[in-house]
């Protein structure tokens, strides 16, 4: 919806946020300024849309009629619109202006890592919000930095709101391997790729596959790939409707999938779960 269709009512959204805090960084620092960085990260004051705002306005009231008057909770925590939201948002919190790949003081050092990879590795959110109706199947959850993995950390995810973040957020999940393959983090020869059709006249697969954590050494696998190669459909999975079913994944539109191991350790130390 961008910033412009998610401006509450009564407020002037009007302007480019970056744009704006840029003319005036220039300004005051000479236009030659942003030749000697590689990566600008904007950080405004305020709340963090999605801690401070889920955990004391959605996770603690049940309806509008519930939120005591103005400044007895944090608000300007999010804003009208957003993808992450629910109905709460159209309350005092949904006055905040939010920009494009930018952060808040109170946001956290998972949000930092998340927004680092938009620039750096060209890629998008991978994330949508799970927890309204109609419930719909998350698109990588806890397990990867561009969703909810951006909010792992000791105390878990209900602690990522705490400055510093010293508690949840504090240490963001990894890529998953479809990432990590496209980055070059892992080269295609340390993982085992396979083909449906050739599994299909072989039988099963067995392989050892090392947590990702951890850089494969010398003859070991970070992963598996399977193409679903074949007669077409290549994706064979039944047509569904996600608004209607929480685990359809979509239309069927897949050319393989990934298998991998996460383990609590490293950069998945705080992942609140383990999968494969």
């Amino acid at each position: 919806m961008g910033q412009q269709g998610g401006c509450p009512s009564g407020f002037a959204c009007d302007g480019e946020l970056e744009a704006d805090a840029d003319s005036l960084w220039r300004a005051d620092a000479g236009e030659k300024v942003a030749e000697r960085y590689d990566i600008v990260l904007r950080i405004y004051a305020g709340y963090d849309e999605t801690s401070v705002w889920q955990e004391f306005g959605e996770m603690k009231f049940q309806s509008r009629d519930q939120i005591p008057p103005n400044g007895a909770i944090p608000t300007r925590a999010s804003r009208a619109g957003s993808p992450r939201a629910t109905s709460l948002d159209l309350m005092e919190g949904g006055a905040d202006a939010v920009g494009l790949s930018t952060m808040r003081q109170g946001e956290n050092s998972g949000t930092i890592t998340h927004e680092i990879a938009h620039y750096a590795f060209d890629t998008g959110d991978n994330n949508n919000n799970p927890y309204v109706t109609p419930y719909r199947r998350v698109g990588s959850g806890p397990w990867d930095v561009m969703d909810r993995g951006c909010f792992n950390g000791p105390g878990g995810p209900h602690r990522r709101w705490v400055v510093p973040a010293s508690a949840g957020a504090a240490m963001p999940a990894g890529f998953m391997l479809r990432s990590r393959l496209r980055y070059g983090f892992v080269s295609p020869g340390e993982v085992l790729q396979l083909s449906r059709e050739a599994l299909a006249a072989s039988g099963p697969a067995v392989a050892e596959v090392v947590a990702r954590a951890v850089a494969p050494s010398s003859g070991r696998l970070a992963g598996i790939v399977v193409r679903l190669d074949g007669a077409a459909p290549r994706d064979r999975t039944p047509p569904c409707d996600p608004a209607a079913d929480p685990l359809c994944a979509g239309d069927p539109v897949f050319d393989f999938f990934t298998v991998e191991v996460v383990q609590r350790i490293g950069t998945d130390s705080f992942t609140p779960d383990s999968a494969c």
